[in-house]
């Protein structure tokens, strides 16, 4: 086996800009390729599809997944399968954890939405979902 058939994760092959703050990095092969996906905070791809079934690992960080018109939340360690021509796309809205104190934490946040754990004195956790809505300009 020739080292041309050995890679590695975090360079080289053919870089593409898929949408803003979202990079790939191509290893084509004879019959299969790899994409290695970048996601960055608040970036989104628009929904597209591929003639391909494609299949997907998430090996750090989290994002939002929206595949046939479902939304799946995937985290380090997720995998899952895009059967041939079904509409997806990626939405970068979490972002991580912020540490924020222990009653009222930011847990994650969006380009529309923030995700909110609360703690009461009695230790009862509950979350709460709020709406971004954009500012109006004057």
């Amino acid at each position: 086996m020739g080292q041309e058939l050995f890679h590695n994760l975090r360079e080289g092959d053919i870089p593409r800009q898929r949408a803003p703050g979202i990079r790939a990095r191509v290893f084509p092969g004879s019959n299969i390729m790899l994409s290695v996906v970048e996601i960055e905070p608040w970036s989104e791809s628009p929904v597209h599809s591929h003639p391909n079934e494609q299949w997907g690992i998430c090996l750090k960080g989290e994002w939002i997944r929206i595949q046939d018109g479902k939304e799946f939340k995937v985290k380090a360690g997720h995998f899952w399968e895009t059967p041939s021509a079904t509409a997806f796309r990626i939405d970068g809205a979490i972002v991580g954890r912020l540490q924020a104190g222990r009653a009222r934490k930011p847990v994650a946040y969006g380009s529309d939405r923030v995700v909110v754990r609360e703690e009461d004195e009695d230790g009862v956790v509950s979350m709460k979902v709020f709406r971004i809505m954009p500012a109006s300009r004057p």
